[in-house]
């Protein structure tokens, strides 16, 4: 999994993270148009989106704000149908909640024939991961450079994060029954933003619930520098209605039994 660290080596640029007076403030309203506007954005995708179950190449184009993290990514950016509409969705989502941010940027999915990528240097990530076209590698949120420039720049640390902008593409992602666990250095303080966007009134229990989990604490294969996603052989919301589980299933804190629990109630769609 790893990214940058197997790519081509560039001279060291200092980065510098978008700066906090620039963040578009999340409240309960802002939050609701999101939803409005995703949900518009799903019905368009599906009715261009009727591809079967075969590796496809990643869609970049103005339907989604999405770019290659950088230009050799795209040999190694095929998918399955759920997991690129999950990304598109995702970096769409952030947009609009976080329009002073660059666009998310993809890593590496798979080869095009379903192996683990690999390029003259070899093995891009361990053997056996990054098959099928289930698994993908996006950006941290929150850098002004253009990668296709400066293709060696990471955050590879906390404090070069945007929490805000990575915590709505987590969010996105999360709503998709198809995506099983993403991994990050970064968990906890992830975890603390959503819930307290949570406490504050913008966003529903079930997103707590999803990132406690399904948010993965991973501090090896540069997960300090990007987040990597595991997603199953589901629909997802490339399929229906029904497979997004924030549609069809809510869920509640529960400390009636002294321990905090999480339920989940299902609902028709």
């Amino acid at each position: 999994m790893c990214l940058m660290a197997c790519g081509p080596v560039a001279k060291s640029i200092p980065i510098q993270p978008v700066r906090s007076a620039q963040r578009v403030a999340a409240n309960p309203e802002l939050f609701r148009k999101a939803q409005s506007f995703i949900a518009k954005w799903d019905d368009r995708e599906r009715a261009l989106n009727r591809s079967s179950g075969v590796l496809t190449l990643l869609p970049l184009d103005s339907n989604s704000p999405l770019i290659a993290w950088y230009p050799e990514s795209r040999e190694h950016q095929y998918g399955r149908r759920s997991i690129l509409f999950d990304l598109r969705r995702a970096a769409s989502f952030l947009a609009f909640m976080r329009p002073d941010l660059p666009a998310l940027r993809a890593g590496d999915l798979s080869d095009s024939d379903g192996s683990t990528p690999s390029d003259r240097l070899g093995l891009r990530h361990p053997r056996g991961t990054h098959v099928q076209g289930y698994f993908a590698d996006v950006s941290y949120p929150g850098f002004a450079q253009d990668p296709a420039t400066h293709p060696e720049l990471t955050p590879a640390s906390l404090d070069r994060v945007d929490l805000e902008g990575t915590a709505w593409v987590l969010y996105s992602l999360f709503e998709s029954d198809s995506v099983e666990t993403i991994l990050t250095a970064y968990r906890a303080p992830l975890l603390a933003l959503i819930t307290e966007e949570y406490e504050r009134g913008v966003v529903p229990y079930e997103g707590v619930a999803r990132f406690q989990n399904n948010l993965m604490q991973d501090d090896s294969l540069n997960h300090g520098g990007h987040l990597h996603i595991n997603t199953a052989e589901k629909s997802g919301l490339s399929g229906s209605p029904q497979g997004d589980v924030y549609r069809c299933r809510h869920a509640y804190p529960d400390h009636s039994q002294g321990v905090p629990t999480t339920v989940w109630l299902t609902h028709p769609c």
